[in-house]
């Protein structure tokens, strides 16, 4: 909207400079990593991106931790498990998965640790609190929606400061989608 809307023209060398560092920060990582990296000749960042085994990994347990998830909302749907029970019951509900999946692929992932959270913010959240516990956070995700839609309607009449915290927290609750914390 910056370079599309002459109103606006006054950002456009703030917008310039902002996603020209957002750009270059990554390099430092890169140049960092070739000088603290022992024995190898690609930085650490970079054999982290190109490891496709951990990556397949990280997202097969993303579908375990889903398909336990809904087992668990299925099993306790008004109430959920408890506050941060997720965790605790993993391991249980993993079995009740498996014998309901036995030919599914993803029950091999993790076998060795015991998963803290689901890697996805709202699948946790309704697992743990059920009903009661998701609808006041869809209620809190429906506010942050009115604020979007009132910062977009307004866009014209003020500054791009509530449009941009709106899109930071639009991005954080999508983020959620593939996190949990």
């Amino acid at each position: 909207l910056i370079f599309a809307l002459p109103r606006f023209h006054r950002y456009r060398k703030k917008i310039l400079i902002a996603t020209a560092a957002v750009a270059i920060s990554p390099l430092f990582l890169q140049v960092f990593g070739l000088f603290f990296e022992a024995g190898s000749d690609v930085p650490l960042v970079a054999q982290r991106l190109g490891d496709r085994e951990s990556i397949s990994s990280s997202n097969n347990f993303r579908k375990l931790a889903i398909g336990v998830a809904f087992d668990m909302i299925e099993a306790h749907p008004v109430a959920g498990l408890g506050a941060d029970n997720f965790g605790m019951e993993f391991n249980e509900y993993r079995r009740r998965y498996a014998t309901e999946h036995p030919d599914d692929p993803v029950l091999t992932e993790a076998e060795d640790t015991l998963p803290e959270r689901a890697h996805n913010e709202y699948l946790q959240i309704f697992s743990e609190l059920g009903i009661v516990g998701g609808g006041i956070a869809m209620w809190f995700v429906a506010g942050l929606g009115i604020m979007a839609f009132r910062a977009i309607r307004n866009l014209g009449q003020r500054s791009l400061f509530g449009p941009s915290a709106v899109l930071g927290v639009a991005l954080f609750c999508i983020s959620s989608l593939v996190s949990s914390f």
